[in-house]
């Protein structure tokens, strides 16, 4: 079984494709799309902005989460911002003004739409570097440096101090524009192309539950291995029949994967320097395994974000990630002792 590839660097292969024009992937125009479903004619309010997004089956392709739970949930919890996250290395909302003029009134408006869905009060733009976001208005602008993994956490600290917040893909806020304002569902996503093993790399537009080897079909190259989702968090295709998702960003096309070997922890602390949220994932792991874990040698662990910084700098190759969120559940459940 293939392996997913080891390092940040892979991260950012995709941004020079990030410069082309966002294309329809050939063959999509002969797929079925479902239908315009109804909404009954009244001022846009929250719950008919919740009604539409949960009829037109939004995915949140930052999380891979159902929008209208996610917006369920949030309204509950009294969210004071939404942001939406639009790094120039998503093909969305690209840092090239000409695509980002595209949908430019998509993702703000539909940011604002989701926002009064939630109860959110505020709400801001997430962009990289020098995006050309230009956000108006009420809409906030937090930049961010995407050369550097992970990218968000600084920015969600700056969201932090404003209160509680949550962050939506600029996609997802995109196709929430669309149920509300043209009762439309989600029925594509845009996905990237990339790797040493695509001479060509691509975005295109996708329609959702397309064969991953129809998106490769024109791809002119040799690899041997094809990675979707993050390259530090992805996951290899097992079979490249496998239907693109709504979550589906990055397809990482390599030409040869290589096998990684986990090794026993050598306390280098590399995976602590590498954590923004104050987290110590080598003592975690350490605690975990002693069999009796206890909650108050658990530290900062309700604070992870899941973003694996720690697995990329760990030289031993463990999943440090999995332990600390593992941990954080534990501490969660307020059992004092457990087994591990």
């Amino acid at each position: 079984m293939w392996k997913v590839p080891h390092g940040v660097k892979l991260e950012q292969m995709k941004r020079p494709s990030l410069e082309k024009p966002i294309a329809a992937l050939t063959g999509n125009d002969k797929k079925q799309e479902r239908g315009i479903f109804k909404l009954p004619e009244k001022k846009v309010s929250s719950p008919l902005i919740l009604s539409a997004v949960g009829q037109a089956g939004i995915t949140d392709e930052t999380d891979g989460r159902r929008l209208y739970d996610k917006l369920v949930l949030l309204k509950s919890g009294k969210t004071d911002t939404l942001a939406a996250c639009c790094f120039d290395d998503d093909p969305y909302a690209s840092s090239s003004e000409a695509v980002f003029a595209e949908n430019r009134k998509k993702v703000l408006t539909g940011l604002g739409y989701a926002a009064r869905a939630c109860g959110a009060k505020k709400t801001a733009a997430i962009v990289g570097g020098s995006a050309g976001c230009g956000a108006d208005g009420k809409v906030r602008v937090i930049r961010a440096d995407p050369s550097r993994y992970p990218a968000l956490a600084p920015a969600e600290c700056e969201l932090k101090r404003c209160g509680s917040y949550a962050v939506i893909g600029a996609q997802a806020c995109a196709a929430v524009y669309d149920a509300v304002k043209n009762r439309k569902p989600q029925s594509e996503t845009v996905v990237t192309v990339a790797g040493d093993g695509a001479p060509d790399w691509f975005n295109c537009r996708v329609k959702i539950g397309t064969p991953i080897s129809e998106v490769l079909g024109a791809l002119r190259g040799d690899y041997s291995a094809v990675v979707t989702g993050s390259s530090v968090k992805g996951k290899a295709a097992k079979d490249l029949s496998e239907p693109v998702r709504a979550d589906t960003r990055l397809l990482l096309v390599l030409k040869k994967a290589k096998a990684r070997s986990v090794f026993p922890c050598i306390g280098c602390g590399r995976c602590t320097a590498a954590c923004t949220q104050g987290i110590v994932p080598w003592a975690v792991l350490k605690e975990m395994e002693s069999g009796r874990a206890d909650i108050l040698r658990l530290p900062n662990v309700q604070r992870c974000i899941g973003c694996a910084a720690c697995n990329v700098a760990c030289p031993s190759c463990i999943d440090l990630c999995a332990a600390v969120q593992k941990a954080g559940r534990l501490k969660k459940s307020g059992d004092i002792y457990a087994g591990a």
